[in-house]
């Protein structure tokens, strides 16, 4: 959800100047590092993220080994960590890194016995002086470690985790990995990929290699409530438009059809794959030989006719390809975990484009996105709405589009590419909020920032799907960050995110103004520019799995020089974010746990002469290290700040650009990954660390564990629990995949074979467990199971979906009824440098339908996972590629308009794959393409998003499930029925943008694992990257309106309130976070954070009307963009609560504990710092103050509307 801000230049200082540290709970007080999940046949598995801390440093501190010149990020990362956690670094894994524009980011697991913890990570931000910048962790002491020996087979925890998820091992490699437990024990566990492409769920399940037990998953889906059109246009009834070229050539250098090994003809491509429903060869072809895709949708008869559907793959391609364009130009790209089928050699994994499945059969009014981890295909499904009849398509509703596209993206470049660190409810609440926030951030046309309302069209209401628009005005949205007192469901967290952001970007433009080049130039200085920098800069920064919005949610003392305060600690209903409930097949109910996270950024230098918040520029800048020096300097930092042997960190990825690098670490145990236990380390561009995120456990004596985390650590030091499971495993995984797949309702994905990975547990146990993907198609499930490798219990998963009720259209348009328009060559020919339609030749495919390197579609899920393609039954028009269909909205299922329906959402997803590309989401970032043309890992290729128009899985809903880099992600689209209308989400360009932007945020945050945007928070934040992807993709010109999400289904969008910087219209803050545990709910506060963030980065910065192809600009929507995947990169996996966060600037000392929300607000005030030296600082915290998060911003959930002193005259003025 988008957040507004107006003249926040020095107001994000303050927070980024405060130490926190926490006194414990009250009693029956739970932080959100948990997340409930109901799963499979009805299983509810409650999983737990540990809580994380994160701090920003400016423009740095020292870490161990900043003397020396020899040393790479893996090094310096492992080196800070160990240092500054006081862990041995024989319990940091290296996991990856790179370097980035802003910052060079590492990422750590912690590990025990050579083993990963897998929800308990660290995150390591260096700028281009080698300081740490920002820190990000959720290291965990465990009272006790599980055996490293499985005692079951992988094969027997795969059945336990197909059965327990109804889906199937998707045959993604599996690992041995440590989960840790909310009652300090960590449990060995193994981790699998298990999806069901009929359901549309992908999870990563851990199983506990001793008892068999699921105990721990990651969510690769994100879904949300959204409809939309293409890019800066939100619905239908704005009118079509035909956009010649709308690729960007930076972000996706060779177009969107093309992924250098083959040149498609269809809604296929390097960025997205966009097709019907469950048949991924159901794609629409170009309705003439030159590659026009010309489908005119026709509203008055049904969105399955068959015009209408390709008018909805089309819009759907547009949207997603035009998503991964402005994103990576802000820093989604291929080494932050993107979603490309080729990343050209930029790093990250490949093979993971945006599948987008328009019209999908799997629900209705609706529309999600799975994100697995970096290298595997994302999902995004856009459902019809049956609101009114006919029916509207989600796919022509442009802020759904976006907003489920920035699911991907918040879901990536959280924790590395993981996607599993978004997975706590806060978290995933965040996630919302970010989806709404980046597809109203896509809308913007001008300076001006209205009251934004998503799901208008869809849901045929003029209010759209949100509680209340996003706005400025508290009389039109009320909600403030107290507002989150009591919720518990994901959007409504997200609306009060995403409101926060509405008034932040608002805060923004007012003060910078806006950029209409945002899209294309994020060098600019405008409001709008600055805001996507600092939300998406901010990604990568924020620990994994954000416990709580605020660092520090039990307490907090804020010292100053001349007073304490101590506030009190949360009441009884207050939950903590380190676990996640989820329901399974069968009634299978697990508890996931997830290390709590610590999350440090790092304060700037500053000039003696100049502002106090101005950086001075590094003496001797190095060039971007390595991929070797930063694998070191990560390790060496980690296992420095978290005082652990460096051989228990486990180097997982990173990538270097011009602003610095990021790197992604794993714990591991007896040589054993520990799956919830990871880190990430942000460089600047001087290579010093700028952000560390972590949530790695700490044995202390041996055996005993207890959270790095826990603040009760220091009232009950010496807690005992069971010892580490054996990392031998006691059964076979074969033994034990029967029951795995009937109690998680699914099957074993072949492809993805099991691993061995330690769990760390709730209770303080490390179980060694087999980590396998199990799938179910008609469930759309598709999740990472964790199986104990000893008892052969399904003990944690890693849900791949991010769920949304968003359809889309092209990529400024909402949905249909805005006006269709004929586009030329939109590709990006930077992002896509082979077009949308050819692949790569090195993967020798030939594909009739809308596919590339980027994106692949297809109709009802009809392309396999395993890439098997059926024929296509879709012809082209002509023999010069005229991509020409027609369509009727009001007859969506109509086979006439299907290859409308494929073209749309073709167009959309590939345009959200070059603009994503431009801003960062690149081969390196773990983006989505089917060959990485050189420029990543090649473990990153083979990953285009696979795209499902007119899914029949579902329906009033849109998904997109990321798994891993490497993995290819899948978008399915469904048709909505609300308002008595029938609807295909693949029109809906918000929809079809919302759910691409959850691929980005999934592979981003966390180094491509998709494991990092898992609990409720962070997965709420998702849905608020995702609805602000899809509000700034539709923003023409400098005035910021209200933006509603889903007005393809129903005029009053399908979020409460329309995202505004009118607080009437949207009154969300951050104490309305308190009052939801819903992802979607919860990501409407941060998307209308992030609206009002980018209203003011437009009004003090202006607004560039080419920010998908020059992002080199200084307007206010570049800049914002850029910060916020900017932020994906250096927020910590799974932000969580409570984490530390500390910074010192002038003798000043301060100390908070942080929600997630916090987390990711700091990560995006950290990337502004590292991107532009703290310039829009104010502007920043006049905004997010507005939205209740100012630095007083409390506990309770309690509202902040103070702003650092330096900014009170500044924000006075605004």
């Amino acid at each position: 959800m988008a957040f507004s801000l107006k003249l926040l230049s020095t107001v994000v200082l303050s927070a980024l100047y405060c130490q926190v540290s926490g006194a414990p709970a009250t009693r029956g007080f739970r932080i959100n590092t948990h997340r409930s999940h109901v799963v499979g046949r009805g299983l509810e598995l409650h999983t737990y993220h540990p809580s994380s801390t994160f701090e920003t440093f400016g423009s740095g501190v020292d870490h161990p080994l900043s003397r020396r010149d020899d040393t790479d990020i893996k090094e310096s990362s492992i080196a800070f960590v160990q240092s500054h956690l006081g862990v041995s670094p024989e319990t940091i894994s290296f996991k990856s890194g790179y370097s980035g524009e802003a910052a060079k980011h590492a990422y750590v697991k912690q590990t025990f016995n050579g083993i990963p913890v897998a929800n308990a990570a660290a995150n390591v931000a260096f700028n281009h002086d080698n300081k740490v910048v920002a820190f990000g962790s959720s290291f965990v002491k465990p009272k006790s470690i599980a055996s490293s020996t499985p005692s079951i087979s992988v094969q027997d925890a795969t059945s336990t985790a197909e059965a327990a998820l109804d889906g199937t091992y998707n045959s993604h490699p599996t690992s041995i990995q440590y989960i840790a437990k909310e009652d300090g024990t960590l449990v060995l566990t193994h981790a699998m990929q298990i999806q069901n492409e009929a359901k549309g769920t992908w999870y990563e399940a851990f199983v506990d290699a001793h008892s068999g037990e699921l105990v721990h998953l990651t969510d690769f889906v994100a879904k949300a409530s959204y409809l939309v059109l293409p890019i800066q246009k939100q619905i239908l009834t704005q009118g079509f438009e035909t956009l010649t070229d709308p690729f960007d050539s930076f972000s996706s250098p060779l177009g969107w059809h093309s992924d250098g090994t083959t040149n498609y003809s269809t809604t296929t491509g390097n960025n997205v794959i966009a097709y019907k429903d469950t048949t991924p060869s159901a794609l629409t072809g170009a309705s003439s030989p030159i590659l026009n895709f010309i489908y005119h949708q026709d509203p008055t008869i049904q969105p399955t006719v068959q015009v209408n559907v390709d008018a909805a793959r089309t819009n759907a391609f547009y949207l997603a390809n035009s998503v991964h364009d402005i994103m990576y130009r802000y820093g989604f790209t291929e080494a932050a975990f993107n979603f490309q089928t080729n990343n050209f050699g930029k790093g990250g994994k490949a093979n993971d484009p945006v599948q987008v499945s328009v019209q999908s059969s799997a629900g209705l009014d609706n529309a999600d996105f799975a994100t697995p981890p970096d290298g595997q295909k994302p999902l995004m499904r856009m459902f019809l709405w049956d609101y009114v009849q006919p029916m509207r398509d989600g796919a022509l509703e442009n802020d759904i589009v976006v907003h489920e596209n920035t699911h991907g993206m918040t879901n990536r470049m959280t924790g590395g590419g993981t996607a599993d660190c978004l997975q706590t409810t806060e978290s995933r609440g965040l996630g919302e909020g970010w989806s709404d926030a980046v597809a109203e951030w896509t809308e913007h046309n001008s300076s001006s920032v209205p009251d934004y309302v998503m799901g208008q069209y869809v849901s045929n209401w003029g209010p759209g799907v949100r509680g209340r628009p996003y706005s400025t005005s508290t009389t039109v949205n009320p909600l403030k960050y107290s507002s989150l007192n009591g919720r518990t469901e994901v959007h409504s967290i997200g609306e009060i995110w995403a409101n926060l952001l509405h008034n932040v970007y608002a805060s923004l433009v007012g003060k910078y103004g806006w950029s209409a080049t945002a899209r294309t130039d994020p060098t600019g200085s405008e409001g709008n520019v600055v805001f996507l920098h600092l939300l998406i800069d901010a990604l990568a920064l924020q620990p994994c799995n954000p416990t709580s919005w605020i660092l520090g949610i039990i307490t907090f003392v804020l010292f100053t020089k001349t007073q304490l305060v101590q506030a009190h600690p949360w009441p009884l209903y207050v939950k903590h974010s380190t676990h996640r409930t989820r329901h399974y097949a069968r009634g299978l109910k697990l508890d996931a746990y997830n290390p709590k996270s610590d999350f440090e950024t790092y304060n700037p230098r500053s000039n003696n002469t100049g502002s106090k918040f101005t950086s001075i520029e590094c003496l001797t800048p190095g060039d971007p290290p390595d991929s070797e020096r930063l694998h070191n300097s990560a390790v060496l930092f980690v296992s420095s700040q978290l005082s652990t042997n460096s051989t228990n960190v486990l180097y997982h990825k990173g990538w270097s650009t011009s602003l610095g690098s990021y790197a992604y670490v794993k714990q591991s145990i007896n040589g054993v990954p520990v799956a919830n236990s990871v880190a990430n380390v942000a460089y600047d561009r001087c290579s010093q660390v700028a952000a560390f995120g972590s949530s790695f456990i700490t044995i202390e004596g041996g055996t005993s564990i207890i959270l790095v985390s826990d603040p009760i650590r220091k009232l009950i030091p010496g807690s005992r629990a069971a010892n580490i499971a054996s990392p031998s495993p006691s059964i076979k995984f074969e033994d034990i995949r029967p029951s795995v797949e009937e109690s998680l309702g699914g099957l074993c994905r072949d492809s993805v074979a099991p691993s061995l990975e330690y769990l760390v547990r709730v209770e303080g146990s490390v179980d060694l467990t087999y980590v396998v993907q199990i799938t179910n198609k008609t469930s759309n499930l598709w999740v990472e199971a964790f199986v104990s490798a000893h008892s052969g219990q399904v003990l944690s998963v890693t849900d791949f979906t991010a769920h949304a009720t968003f359809n889309v259209v092209p990529i400024q348009e909402n949905n249909f009824f805005d006006g269709r328009k004929v586009l030329v060559d939109p590709e990006d020919l930077q992002s896509s440098p082979v077009g949308w339609i050819s692949p790569p030749q090195e993967f020798n495919l030939s594909l009739e339908l809308p596919g590339g390197n980027n994106v692949i579609m297809f109709a009802d899920r009809s392309l396999a996972v395993g890439d098997t393609r059926v024929a296509n039954s879709i012809e082209q028009s002509n023999s010069i590629g005229l991509f020409n269909n027609n369509y009727d909205p009001d007859d969506p299922r109509n086979i006439n308009g299907l290859e409308a329906v494929l073209d749309n959402a073709f167009f959309v997803m590939n345009t959200m794959h070059d603009i994503s590309y431009r801003y960062g989401f690149t081969e390196n970032a773990s983006n989505f393409q089917l060959s990485n043309l050189g420029k990543g890992v090649s473990e990153g290729e083979g990953d285009p998003v696979r795209v499902s128009v007119q899914d029949s899985s579902s329906t009033n809903n849109a998904q997109f499930q990321t798994p891993p880099e490497g993995s290819p992600p899948l978008a399915q689209f469904f048709f909505f029925d609300s308002n008595g209308a029938e609807r295909d989400s693949s029109f809906a360009n918000d929809v079809l943008i919302h759910e691409f932007t959850h691929g980005i945020t999934n592979r981003m945050t966390g180094g491509g694992t998709a494991r990092c945007l898992q609990n409720l928070e962070a997965a709420g934040m998702g849905e608020g990257w995702s609805d602000m992807m899809a509000a700034w993709v539709s923003q023409k010109s400098a005035n910021v309106d209200d933006f509603r999400v889903g007005l393809y289904f129903d005029r009053k969008g399908i979020r409460s309130h329309p995202y505004s910087i009118n607080e009437i219209t949207n009154p969300l803050k951050f104490s309305d976070v308190a009052k939801l545990n819903e992802p979607h709910a919860i990501g409407e506060i941060w998307a209308n954070t992030l609206y009002n963030v980018y209203a003011d980065l437009v009004q003090d910065l202006g607004f560039s009307e080419n920010a998908f192809t020059e992002v080199n600009g200084q307007e206010g929507n570049i800049v914002f963009m850029h910060n916020m995947i900017d932020g994906l990169l250096l927020q910590p996996c799974n932000p969580s609560s409570p984490f530390l966060f500390s910074l010192h600037i002038l003798a000043l000392t301060y100390e908070l504990f942080k929600q997630p929300v916090i987390q990711s607000r700091d990560a995006i005030l950290a990337a502004d710092m590292l991107r532009y030296r703290g310039a829009h600082q104010c502007v920043l915290w006049g905004a997010f103050a507005r939205k209740g998060l100012g630095v007083d911003a409390g506990d309770t959930f309690t509202d902040g509307f103070a702003v650092p002193p330096e900014c009170q005259t500044v924000v006075s003025n605004i």
